[in-house]
């Protein structure tokens, strides 16, 4: 592959120059030809020097109006993040405009790329909590792992979608990560905007008992914010206690 990576993705970009859009008749043959190369070229994703000449080539085939062909990259782009993270955040725009307009398995690559590269991924925060209704399940843990960077690192960012990620605790698949993500919050110094949210903490740990511990240190962490909010959540937990 390392041999002949120029004539390969050569041969790929000039694909970019088709109408790779399906029809009737199914994919044209460059979105064919389009999927085959990247599938060859990606499985060499531990190459870096394959990964430097190929992700920026691949990444233009976000947009192409074919959402197989997109679905598919997200799948090779994920791979390449793995090792590649650099690389693929200096096209961290791309990326997310393919999630935002409805490539969610794209999703995937944003924790990696958030570690390389904050700012961009931050100006779009609120957007990418709007479309985890939209989601599946591994679709939203991705994006939860993302916000738990983002709870860590800038947890006011995550404030005006609390609404939104209270929706998620009423879910047994993502109940568990949300949680961590509030609790990350916490722990930054972001309590006082969970305080009034008490009630949905412990509707959870009644919902789902095996999400009691979390409940119970997040709730912890949040009460700490008034001496009567700490005798409430005191008592709150005494009586847990003897149910956990």
């Amino acid at each position: 592959i390392q041999k002949h990576a120029d004539a390969l993705i050569s041969l790929l970009e000039s694909c970019l120059s088709h109408s790779l859009r399906p029809s009737g008749r199914g994919d044209p043959p460059h979105a064919k030809m389009a999927s085959d190369i990247m599938s060859c070229i990606f499985l060499n994703y531990s190459k870096r020097d394959v990964m430097i000449q190929a992700i920026p080539v691949a990444v233009k085939f976000l947009h192409k109006g074919n959402k197989d062909l997109s679905r598919n990259l997200s799948s090779y782009m994920s791979l390449a993040v793995i090792e590649n993270a650099d690389i693929l955040s200096r096209y961290v725009q791309p990326v997310l405009d393919s999630v935002i307009t409805g490539n969610f398995s794209l999703a995937r690559v944003l924790p990696a790329i958030y570690a390389v590269d904050k700012q961009l991924i931050n100006n779009h925060v609120m957007t990418l909590v709007s479309l985890l209704p939209n989601c599946s399940d591994t679709e939203n843990m991705a994006l939860l792992n993302l916000f738990g960077l983002v709870a860590r690192d800038s947890p006011v960012l995550l404030e005006p979608s609390i609404p939104q990620l209270l929706e998620l605790l009423g879910a047994q698949s993502t109940a568990g990560p949300t949680l961590t993500v509030l609790a990350d919050m916490a722990g930054a110094g972001a309590t006082k905007c969970l305080v009034d949210h008490m009630a949905a903490f412990r509707q959870t740990a009644d919902t789902f008992p095996k999400s009691s511990v979390s409940v119970i240190q997040l709730m912890s962490t949040v009460a700490r914010t008034s001496v009567d909010k700490s005798r409430e959540t005191l008592e709150y937990i005494c009586d847990m206690v003897t149910n956990v």
